[in-house]
């Protein structure tokens, strides 16, 4: 890849103490493949900061997508979670065609746009987590889900 001799800054939310020991170790999994890393550990403003100048090659971070799973945030060129600055007309083609499409070809134009995905792959993710409520509709009313806690307020619900 043209990378002897550089070295790579991953940059990580120093008041994450998770987060700051997993780019430590992909740091230091990545020396192991031969790669040169600097982890640079940032106040969350000064890492959002440099997330938002382009001023890293790799980082770690967390996104949360919307309930109807948009990846165009993280993926469209002019998406505002693509930190990296990754464009492709293809991904924002197929993208469009995801969002335009009608319910019964939503599947196969997911497929198409993960099929590039994973030829091109722009993201590396290392962990999905799916925090939702499913219920039968009219089932369940008083429900109050929170970003991280899809049981707030239980006791104010009522199942019928």
């Amino acid at each position: 890849l043209g990378l002897e001799g550089v070295t790579l800054t991953l940059l990580v939310n120093s008041e994450n103490e998770a987060k700051a020991s997993a780019a430590d170790l992909i740091a230091y999994q990545l020396e192991s493949a031969g790669l040169a890393v600097q982890v640079e550990r940032l106040p969350f403003e000064d890492f959002t900061a440099a997330l938002a100048a382009g001023t890293f090659d790799l980082y770690l971070g967390e996104t949360v997508l919307t309930a109807d799973f948009d990846l165009a945030p993280l993926l469209s060129s002019a998406g505002s979670l693509n930190y990296g600055g990754w464009t492709a007309s293809a991904a924002d083609s197929l993208l469009s065609v995801l969002h335009a499409a009608p319910e019964e070809e939503k599947p196969r134009a997911a497929a198409d746009l993960f099929a590039y995905l994973e030829q091109q792959t722009p993201i590396a993710p290392l962990l999905f987590k799916n925090g939702s409520v499913l219920t039968q509709w009219g089932r369940v009313s008083g429900l109050d889900p929170i970003r991280g806690n899809v049981f707030c307020h239980l006791e104010n619900w009522t199942v019928s």
